[in-house]
């Protein structure tokens, strides 16, 4: 988490209403940590927390009452108290896990002192997930439907060694039929022989499909 956490802007329990707002939308984003005067993370103060507040109607009396309220409110009586954190040196796994477990959107990151450090979102998680998965980068991906045995892996990737191509990604998941799903990502010297290692691996019988430049080919098993 460390190489992800954002640099963070918070404000004190008695910051008003009013000025959470103005930074809320001059930092364009959605929520403020709230911190006491060592840093530790007391509550998250989102815009929805203060969507109570806002005028229904737009006249000039109902927006004046409104930054009355705006001014008068502290962050401490509307913000979530005792948000979930996360530890700056968990993985990103362990982040979504909680932000499943838990459905939230924003875990405030902590040191081992619990001074806060950054704050990590959704779409951090979802850049990463982008990021591990290598399809931003150009290539080939292949996915295979094998058994889940040892070796299974080793076999595949010495089918694209003698290739020599670059390996980007490889991911592995279990299936609930006890089969492994296995997507590797990579980058031949060339078209040629990227079709090459295709026909091969296709002819193991293991592959489900490969994709390249945005089209999916998808392969037809022998019965």
């Amino acid at each position: 988490i460390r190489d992800r956490a954002k640099d963070v802007c918070t404000v004190r329990p008695d910051t008003s209403l009013l000025e959470c707002k103005a930074i809320l939308k001059e930092l364009k984003i959605g929520r403020l940590p709230v911190v006491d005067k060592d840093k530790h993370i007391l509550g998250i103060l989102s815009e929805n927390d203060m969507k109570e507040f806002q005028p229904l109607h737009s006249t000039g009396v109902e927006i004046l009452e409104a930054l009355d309220i705006l001014s008068e409110k502290k962050a401490k009586e509307v913000m979530t108290p005792d948000p979930y954190t996360v530890n700056v040196n968990d993985t990103l796994e362990d982040a979504a896990v909680v932000m499943i477990d838990k459905g939230v959107s924003c875990l405030p990151v902590i040191d081992d002192n619990k001074v806060l450090v950054g704050i990590l979102t959704e779409w951090d998680i979802f850049k990463s997930l982008v990021s591990i998965t290598g399809v931003n980068q150009p290539g080939i991906m292949l996915s295979f439907e094998v058994e889940n045995k040892p070796g299974t892996l080793r076999a595949l990737l010495d089918i694209l060694k003698q290739y020599d191509v670059r390996i980007i990604a490889v991911l592995s998941k279990i299936r609930k039929n006890g089969s492994r799903l296995i997507s590797i990502r990579c980058h031949g010297k060339s078209k040629e022989i990227e079709d090459k290692m295709i026909s091969e691996l296709a002819a193991r019988g293991t592959m489900r499909y490969w994709a390249r430049d945005k089209v999916t080919h998808e392969i037809k098993q022998a019965d």
